[in-house]
Parts: structure tokens; sequence; C-alpha cells
């Protein structure tokens, strides 16, 4: 486990089932499972749109425009970044660490970015943007 929101929460090595099942329902892992964020809603109403066209979909016996509850909040994003399978087999061969190097700067120009644009978290008063968890291998 690594990336800067790993480092905060004082999550390192293998992720323990506990500390993911309390990320995902917005705890802080570990003994004091208290609220990472304060907003808890749980889920909201949302308009139906057809797939297709995009536009509301109506409900033939009221009139309204149909609504579906669907989840308000997210407990994270997973983003998974592959070497093409020649390259995984070329560096299983050579041991190339400068490939490796190449590799591993390519995901972090990716992971700053995607950090700072989608992940945050509230962290008791202060307010800590741009963290993300890490897992390589």
């Amino acid at each position: 486990m690594g990336g800067k929101g790993a480092k905060i929460l004082g999550l390192t090595g293998d992720v323990e089932r506990k500390d993911f099942v309390a990320l995902a329902n917005n705890r802080w892992p570990g003994a004091n499972g208290q609220r990472l964020t304060a907003r808890m809603n749980k889920t909201r109403l949302e308009e139906v749109t057809d797939k297709k066209t995009g536009l509301p979909v109506i409900d033939p016996e009221t009139g309204d425009v149909r609504k579906r509850e669907v989840s308000n909040r997210r407990a994270g994003y997973d983003f998974t970044f592959s070497t093409p399978k020649s390259v995984s087999l070329y560096l299983a061969i050579n041991e190339d660490k400068i490939v490796e190097q190449l590799i591993a700067g390519a995901i972090d120009e990716q992971c700053d970015p995607i950090g700072d644009r989608n992940s945050s978290c509230a962290l008791g008063m202060k307010r800590v943007c741009g963290q993300l968890l890490a897992e390589s291998g």
C-alpha cells in the first residue's frame, strides 16, 4: 500500500480486510473507527433518462418524470494501469531496471492529476485533497 492517502491514514504493507471495509464505509481504518467525511447521506432521488435518447422517462400513469433511488456517494475509484504483455515478458527475462523506472514514472505521472481532481477526504477539521491510496504489484 502506498500513496499520500495511505500515509495519512497510517496504512502500510498489505491491506487487511477490516481496513478496506472501514474505508468503504467512510470510517477511519484501525481502532478508532471515526468517520472520514462529515457527509453521510446514503441515497438520493435521480431522474431516469432513456439511454438511447438521453431524454427523461415519463411515468405513463402519473405523467411525472420517473425517479430512482441511487447511492449518494462513492467509497472510491479503482484505476488499473497495465503494461502490454510483451513488455512484461521482456522485463521477466531481462530485469531491465531502466524500463521499470520508466513505467513507474508514467504511472506516477497519471496518478498525480487523478488524485488532484478526484480524491478528497476530510480528516478531522482539516481538509486534505488529492490523496490516493496506491497498491503496486
